[in-house]
């Protein structure tokens, strides 16, 4: 009785942690906003510029390389891979941690499947995880600038642990090698994406931007929240880390972000909702 109570108790506040993030990231955001520049920013720079296509084609691309590792890993058709995947992101969306992603793409398998199916989405995840800790972490080591003797000692350590670490995935499956290829490719596209959006409401381009990107897909990823509500957390880091090293617009980061938000979250969550409701997926 006393574990059940623990157990419920950790649940709860667990979920209490999560609002607090959320409410926290949003009223940050708000505070950030400068309502005159919203026409200048959203619709003058991004919604009219030719630029905005290759956003949009991105975030295609993002999808499409998401789906193409779901279909690998599972060995479906990529009828299939395209339904679960959106179906899961839309159920997954309104849980905290994606729990309900894990939840309906096993759902959707025959009982025998169902182990097979949450090992293999726990597994995508990880090498997902794997590239945002690994680009993050080179990008927190530029923004920090490290110069003295003890922090030359963790970054000769850091390379030293990449090599290995290069040296032993030559030697495992080669359809991990694929994961983690399509991994990286689904990552290097949703970051271009957020660069590009970033470009475009500011003056020049800097490494400094690039570095931002990675750190702020890492810290963003450290935080407990509810996954529509991404946003909050993503928007508040980009405009910390933002305001820091560069003299772009607390609003036009935000923006962009919502931007980004809309694209890669929202419209494919929306996507997913229709076909779990509209369409039958037969168990496999």
């Amino acid at each position: 009785m006393i574990l059940k109570l623990g157990y419920k108790t950790k649940k709860i506040s667990n979920l209490i942690l999560k609002i607090i993030f959320t409410i926290a990231g949003f009223y940050f955001l708000l505070n950030k906003i400068q309502t005159k520049t919203i026409n200048q920013v959203l619709f003058s720079n991004i919604l009219n510029n030719q630029t905005f296509i290759l956003i949009i084609l991105l975030s295609g691309l993002n999808w499409l390389f998401e789906i193409k590792k779901w279909q690998y890993i599972n060995t479906i058709s990529f009828r299939r891979a395209t339904r679960e995947s959106l179906v899961g992101h839309a159920i997954g969306s309104l849980t905290p941690l994606k729990l309900g992603d894990y939840y309906i793409k096993a759902k959707l398998h025959k009982q025998s499947k169902k182990t097979t199916i949450l090992k293999n989405n726990l597994k995508s995840n990880i090498y997902q995880l794997t590239c945002t800790l690994f680009f993050g972490i080179v990008g927190c080591l530029y923004l920090l600038k490290l110069t003295n003797y003890v922090s030359n000692i963790f970054i000769i350590g850091f390379i030293i642990v990449l090599t290995i670490l290069i040296i032993f995935s030559s030697k495992i499956k080669s359809h991990i090698n694929k994961l983690l290829a399509y991994s990286t490719i689904r990552y290097i596209l949703f970051s271009s994406q957020f660069i590009i959006l970033i470009l475009l409401v500011s003056d020049k381009f800097s490494f400094e931007i690039i570095a931002i990107t990675y750190s702020m897909y890492l810290l963003s990823s450290l935080v407990p929240v509810i996954s529509i509500f991404d946003i909050s957390i993503k928007g508040s880091v980009a405009v910390y880390l933002f305001s820091i090293f560069t003299n772009i617009p607390s609003s036009n980061i935000i923006y962009v972000s919502f931007v980004g938000w809309l694209l890669n979250f929202i419209i494919p969550s929306l996507v997913g909702l229709i076909i779990f409701l509209t369409f039958k997926i037969e168990r496999r």
